[in-house]
């Protein structure tokens, strides 16, 4: 979480709620974008030293504003250039499936069904997130610099919603399975 608020920052200052919306228009697939999570890291930042905090009157409200500073940049820079890093995915639902033969038959594929929904809300939404992109690119001049940073950050993109559309399969074929009394 640390290094995607730098990657944010990078950009412009942005508050908390600007944060986690931001997190929440796709980048929710790698991080949650849950008001704890994202407090936590700007936490952690702040008392590294790497981003500041300023409050400013808006409207009428106090906002606090985010920005990197170099230290944040530089170690930003650090992560960003060094080799990427093996990871296990994280997959809480799957531990439900490896227990499901535990859990009550009646309701299993009504849980699995109900899971689904949110795959293809969630899927369709990335959809509509690259369909954005595409108008985005084709109407918009961009540095080379910027260029680069945007095909890399659709790529992420369709990498999402690519997983997205193989979980979609594969929980239906376990729908079906659940449903032919094979499971």
């Amino acid at each position: 979480m640390d290094h995607l608020i730098l990657g944010l920052l990078l950009y412009k200052g942005r508050t908390l709620y600007e944060l986690k919306e931001r997190i929440a228009q796709g980048l929710d697939m790698m991080y949650s974008a849950s008001i704890g999570s994202i407090q936590a890291a700007i936490k952690k930042l702040l008392a590294a030293g790497l981003i500041t905090c300023e409050e400013r009157v808006e409207n009428g409200r106090c906002k606090k504003v985010y920005t990197i500073t170099n230290a944040g940049r530089q170690a930003f820079s650090v992560w960003n250039n060094a080799d990427l890093e093996p990871g296990v995915a994280r997959s809480p639902e799957l531990l439900k499936i490896y227990f499901m033969g535990l859990s009550e038959q009646e309701g299993r594929a009504e849980r699995i069904e109900k899971y689904i929904v949110y795959l293809k809300e969630t899927h369709a939404q990335m959809e509509r997130i690259l369909k954005e992109a595409e108008n985005f690119s084709a109407t918009t001049s961009l540095s080379p610099e910027a260029t680069d940073v945007f095909r890399y950050q659709k790529m992420t993109a369709q990498f999402s919603a690519d997983m997205m559309r193989f979980q979609i399969e594969w929980f239906t074929e376990l729908l079906n399975d659940i449903k032919e009394g094979k499971l």
